[in-house]
């Protein structure tokens, strides 16, 4: 995480320096994402090479590796990084921002999960990203994008505070606010263990609209495929409607 997001956070980097609170869910979530995924591209074709932008503890490239991926993983915080090294092997993973994705090898596939594209806020940095995964790619390659519906987020208006345990007994407690001249969502986070409060942050994420995406998408020289929707529980092929919190959209370069 680079120096301006770590300035962010108001009372510690509690969250940072602790990627165990954030493995127990990408655990959960990894098996049913890759076979997802492995259905995508079954339907829109692709090679058994992937890139996973924005990899966490390592969860989903572990999953591909467990089947026969060449699965290879960057995150832009180090702790996260190191945490996958030492779970699921050196070879596998490396610091990187996906503004600056720098690799030898380019791949059949890049996924970018758990709203880590909403980081990119200003014009010019969704183009670098966008460009980033165009050279990363093979021919035909596809990416893969997931992030927050903000149409239903808006529509439903879930704004409220919301309590949610993390790990070992940590507590979140979830605040979302709507910046609409800028198109921002502003997140306010709060842990607490055994009522101690451990950390409190406010967090700055861009807003995307389908038809926006697709622009932005277009615009970097990639093929439009198609939107899927999904809930908090995943995705399924069937849920082609953006009826839900999540959205996820697939894009093929030429």
């Amino acid at each position: 995480m680079d120096n301006k997001r770590i300035k962010n956070f108001s009372k510690t980097k509690y969250s940072i320096d602790n990627p165990v609170m954030w493995h127990a869910e990408e655990q959960k979530r990894a098996k049913s994402e890759v076979y997802f995924l492995e259905r995508l591209f079954k339907k829109y074709g692709s090679g058994k090479s992937v890139l996973d932008v924005g990899c966490g503890t390592g969860s989903h490239v572990n999953a591909f590796l467990k089947k026969n991926y060449a699965a290879f993983g960057v995150d832009i915080n180090p702790e996260m990084i190191a945490f996958a090294k030492k779970k699921f092997g050196n070879q596998h993973f490396a610091v990187g921002d996906m503004k600056q994705i720098q690799l030898k090898n380019r791949f059949d596939a890049i996924i970018c999960f758990r709203s880590v594209f909403v980081n990119n806020i200003t014009h010019q940095e969704i183009m670098q990203t966008l460009n980033c995964f165009f050279q990363s790619l093979n021919k035909k390659g596809l990416v893969i994008i997931e992030l927050f519906n903000p149409i239903v987020l808006i529509q439903k208006k879930k704004f409220n505070a919301k309590d949610v345990e993390v790990a070992n007994g940590i507590k979140e407690i979830r605040e979302e606010a709507v910046d609409e001249r800028n198109q921002l969502l502003i997140g306010r986070r709060s842990y607490y263990k055994n009522n101690k409060l451990l950390e409190k942050w406010t967090i700055t994420s861009r807003m995307f609209f389908p038809q926006e995406l697709k622009f932005y998408l277009e615009s970097a020289g990639f093929v439009f495929l198609g939107f899927y929707g999904g809930s908090w529980e995943g995705f399924s092929m069937k849920h082609t409607q953006l009826d839900d919190f999540r959205m996820l959209v697939v894009a093929r370069k030429p």
